[in-house]
């Protein structure tokens, strides 16, 4: 994204930083003229500070200042959660319940070729995370972070309204709080993460950005195609003045009241925006009309050994726009003793989905049905389920024997019972000393025992072994043999099975 402000600007920035305040949203803008200039219809008022939505439902008395916490009972009341900390006797980060929302509210407005606006319902918008280099946090620089990542998405309804309301948790650093980490959801990895105390820098902050999806049919009406008029807190005016030039941020970032608020619910983790698009395919006067574009629902469903808890997917469903949506995908992740085999388009688990839809092991499946015709697809979402695989973990065992016979014609015979094999066990036979690999056995305790009843010439240095099966390792038991009697009637005889 590309600051407005020239390079007088960057020149001093620093000063700028100095300024910001903690515990707030970082935003402000200053709305294009295109966008000042825009005739609203007479039947439907552009919110505004007199009408946001602080004055349309909410119940509190008195109204809270802007920006600040509701209280219980009026709609925009959020619990408050408590404080993370280290667990008794360890050093580890304490991760709290995700159950902390963040609200985003998005008021879509379509521009007409008249410069007029009006709400628009079916606008599918997307929240993106914007990283300003250097950037910093744990790992100083942050690696492998995702810029432009879709965060947060949404489709404004009949009013033209787009709520996005999400759980975060924070994860807080016993040692260093410089390293507390609010993460989207419950997610642990990168591109979870929404804000590190580190990065909380006007400088090179984790920023965002709120855009119509690419393939939604709109496009930002402003020239500088970037967000304007936030309608919390300071309503688009400046943040101050340097070199004699007014600034201006023009996308948003959460802040450390996101991490903790003192006592305040959701501190840092509200925001309302203004947001003006037009028709990128057609010039027709917007209208808030029901759009003839329909919804269809993605299932993603676990299946594995009946009986058994094997797994699960973090997104059972979904319900997207069939042309203009983007599925959001879901993830599994296996229990203890079992693994994720794959992702599949029947409930038999006999055909795999695209190779291209799976990163990992999430699967984002991608647009099947041709809307359009042949010589003009217009492809599209249709209902659908998806499968995702699970079965038990397993692994080899390797029985070996080892010194003490050098006689290759020497055969000895073992019982492994344990895990899932039947109770009288499976026999394997070893010729001299070499080994036999039993592959396949599911993860689980197992115990190998010798049968000393066949093999009269040779004694055992302990009769049996168990083992507990890892996966990806070797899993090996020795066995080590002497000769007991060497003789019998004129001469040496094997026991060769």
């Amino acid at each position: 994204m590309t600051r407005k402000k020239g390079i007088a600007l960057i020149i001093c920035l620093t000063l700028i930083i100095s300024m910001a305040l903690p515990g707030t949203l970082a935003f402000s803008g200053d709305p294009s003229a295109e966008n000042e200039n825009l005739t609203l219809a007479e039947d439907t008022p552009v919110p505004t500070p007199e009408n946001s939505v602080e004055e349309k439902g909410c119940t509190c008395d008195p109204k809270p200042a802007e920006g600040g916490p509701h209280g219980e009972g009026c709609p925009f009341y959020t619990s408050v959660m408590g404080t993370a900390a280290a667990a008794e006797g360890t050093d580890s980060p304490v991760t709290e319940p995700a159950a902390r929302q963040i609200h985003i509210k998005i008021n879509v407005f379509c521009v007409d070729d008249s410069n007029n606006a009006k709400p628009q319902q079916g606008v599918t918008v997307e929240v993106r995370r914007d990283l300003y280099s250097p950037y910093y946090g744990e790992n100083d620089p942050l690696p492998e972070w995702s810029d432009g990542l879709v965060m947060f998405t949404g489709t404004s309804d009949a009013s033209g309204v787009v709520n996005i309301d999400a759980p975060y948790t924070v994860v807080k650093d016993p040692d260093d709080n410089a390293y507390d980490t609010a993460y989207l959801g419950d997610g642990r990895d990168n591109n979870h993460v929404i804000l590190q105390r580190k990065a909380d820098d006007p400088g090179y902050p984790i920023r965002f950005t709120i855009e119509p999806a690419g393939n939604s049919g709109y496009k930002l009406n402003d020239v500088s195609k970037t967000i304007r008029n936030w309608k919390e807190g300071t309503n688009g005016t400046q943040i101050t003045t340097v070199c004699d030039e007014n600034v201006y941020y023009d996308d948003f970032a959460f802040t450390s009241g996101i991490l903790d608020g003192n006592g305040k619910e959701n501190v840092g983790a509200y925001v309302q925006f203004d947001l003006y698009v037009k028709k990128t395919a057609s010039t027709e006067e917007p209208t808030t009309e029901e759009p003839t574009e329909e919804t269809v629902n993605i299932n993603y469903v676990s299946v594995g050994p009946a009986g058994a808890s094997f797994g699960s997917v973090d997104s059972a469903s979904e319900t997207v726009m069939e042309k203009s949506g983007t599925a959001l995908g879901s993830t599994p992740t296996a229990n203890p003793g079992f693994k994720f085999v794959g992702w599949y388009k029947n409930e038999a688990c006999t055909e795999a989905v695209n190779a291209g839809w799976v990163t990992g092991n999430m699967l984002k499946p991608d647009k099947t049905k041709n809307y359009g015709t042949a010589e003009s697809p217009v492809m599209g979402y249709e209902t659908a389920t998806y499968y995702a695989k699970f079965d038990y973990a397993v692994a080899d065992l390797t029985i070996k024997q080892d010194g003490g016979i050098a006689d290759e014609n020497q055969t000895f015979i073992y019982v492994v019972t344990g895990g899932d094999l039947p109770a009288s066990g499976i026999k394997v036979a070893v010729k001299g000393n070499s080994s036999v690999t039993i592959k396949n056995l599911k993860i689980g305790s197992y115990t190998v025992t010798e049968e000393t009843n066949w093999n009269w010439r040779c004694g055992t240095t302990g009769g049996s072994q168990s083992i507990t099966l890892q996966g990806a390792q070797t899993n090996e038991v020795r066995f080590t043999n002497t000769v007991s009697n060497s003789k019998w009637l004129s001469g040496n005889a094997y026991s060769v099975l």
